[in-house]
């Protein structure tokens, strides 16, 4: 492959005359600069014309300059080696080869130097737009297909004119196609040429590619060790044993967990495996009977840190009395610890209202009224 170069405004003339067989020719004495300095896969071209009607022209291949000395090869695009005199032109014009080698928009688009009409199924042929005449280290294309595979494939590239070597096209990691990998006529084939493989790599086949990874036996797990390196645990010897790491190495351990919630051997999660008690939660029978009570009087006892019953009761209803009667009122439900507080209304708010005496099971209210509403509160 050779990639062209160019300069702006580079025109001198020859030093001395050459034969139309000279592979070298002088250029005018320090004008070489002027020019570009190919190496290798690099070149130009240069135009020769005489410098007496500049009508005479010769389009040589400049593939190496020293100085103001450069290697030619001779008579291309389709004009003749001849016979040039010292002072004849020698200049950098645009020729059709230059802008041939040029990519134009609608060129890229359509693909036309990356995509191949394919022959063939299992013994593909294409041809590939290109000045190449053998294939790069490395050439990403696509080969539209004529039909589905049955068996291993292999790929017979012509490179504009050259004709390659047949090559089998693999998957990634060395295995060869599956029957149907190319499912069917006009399946693009999306390959890539790898020399240092010695062969086509198909990046898209139907079923999935494969690779492996050297070492290991049945059950092992393969682990990376340190960066870029991989290695393997070995397969676990006893039943339940779980992958921990232990003292900077990951190894079988005996499973830390061997029962839960009655049931023994592997862990495995299932519906009710946490109470109400180990999640924080208050069962609904904590706020039913007996702990509760909706007749009149009532009471609400409240969940406590022991257990149902053990928090705070709420005690509370309403009593006809005597007036201006001490009247002792019994708590529908006695407090198991201390009564904490009584309070009371009654049906005459204008009366003093005396509650004293209060204990775990009952009160005392004096109050020039006949019927009273109480709330206690105790634990």
């Amino acid at each position: 492959m050779t990639t062209l170069l160019f300069a702006n405004d580079a025109s001198t003339t020859l030093q001395s005359g050459i034969s139309a067989g000279a592979t070298t020719a002088t250029l005018a004495a320090g004008s070489g600069s002027l020019f570009p300095n190919p190496t290798t896969g690099q070149a130009y071209y240069m135009t020769f014309l005489d410098a007496s009607t500049q009508q005479v022209k010769e389009i040589v291949l400049v593939v190496s300059r020293t100085g103001d000395t450069i290697s030619i090869v001779r008579g291309q695009q389709n004009t003749f080696a001849r016979t040039w005199n010292a002072g004849d032109l020698a200049v950098q014009l645009v020729t059709a080869g230059d802008m041939a080698g040029n990519i134009q928009p609608d060129q890229l688009q359509e693909s036309e130097f990356t995509v191949a009409q394919g022959a063939g199924t299992n013994s593909i042929t294409a041809t590939l737009t290109s000045g190449l005449v053998s294939l790069p280290a490395v050439m990403q294309f696509t080969v539209i297909a004529a039909g589905a595979n049955t068996g291993n494939v292999t790929l017979t590239m012509t490179l504009g004119l050259t004709l390659q070597p047949a090559y089998p096209v693999l998957k990634f990691g060395g295995s060869q196609l599956n029957a149907g990998d190319i499912p069917g006529a006009g399946f693009p084939i999306e390959v890539t040429w790898v020399a240092a493989l010695g062969h086509f790599i198909m990046t898209n086949p139907a079923s999935s590619s494969a690779g492996s990874i050297a070492g290991g036996a049945a059950n092992d797990v393969l682990i990376q060790t340190a960066p870029g390196t991989t290695g393997f645990v070995n397969a676990p010897t006893i039943a339940g044993q779980v992958l921990a790491f232990v003292g900077g190495i990951i190894q079988w351990v005996a499973a830390a967990v061997t029962s839960f919630n009655g049931r023994s051997g592997a862990v495995v999660p299932q519906t009710g495996d946490y109470s109400a008690a180990q999640v924080g939660a208050t069962p609904a029978s904590a706020f039913q009977a007996p702990f509760l009570s909706l007749s009149q009087p009532g009471y609400q006892a409240f969940p406590g840190n022991g257990g149902q019953g053990t928090g705070m009761y709420l005690q509370g209803g309403t009593r006809a009395i005597s007036p201006n009667t001490a009247t002792a009122v019994t708590f529908p439900h006695a407090f198991p610890n201390a009564c904490i507080a009584v309070v009371c209304s009654c049906n005459n708010q204008s009366s003093a209202l005396e509650v004293d005496g209060f204990n775990t099971a009952s009160f005392n209210v004096r109050v020039n009224a006949n019927q009273i509403s109480w709330i206690a509160i105790g634990w």
